[in-house]
């Protein structure tokens, strides 16, 4: 046991904001909880609830601002992410 060496990453540096972490860039963090999906990519969160939001989180952290109906793009590809 004193040799252990783990093989992942930790998930609080995964999901801080610092600039220099690079492990989820460019690769989808997926979750899922009762009735609600999401998936993050970058700066993007994509959720499937009851409705359905995307959020920028570079721009806003609250996730207060749903930009579902601004970005076909990005809410085409999240969704395809998601169901795969």
């Amino acid at each position: 046991m004193n040799n252990f060496i783990p093989d992942g990453k930790i998930f609080l540096t995964v999901l801080s904001n610092d600039k220099n972490n690079s492990y989820l860039k460019n690769r989808p963090l997926f979750w899922r909880t009762q009735n609600k999906k999401a998936v993050r990519l970058n700066e993007w969160k994509f959720v499937v609830d009851k409705e359905t939001y995307l959020f920028n989180l570079e721009e806003e952290v609250m996730e207060k601002n749903n930009l579902i109906n601004e970005n076909d793009e990005v809410r085409n590809y999240l969704l395809i992410q998601l169901k795969n």
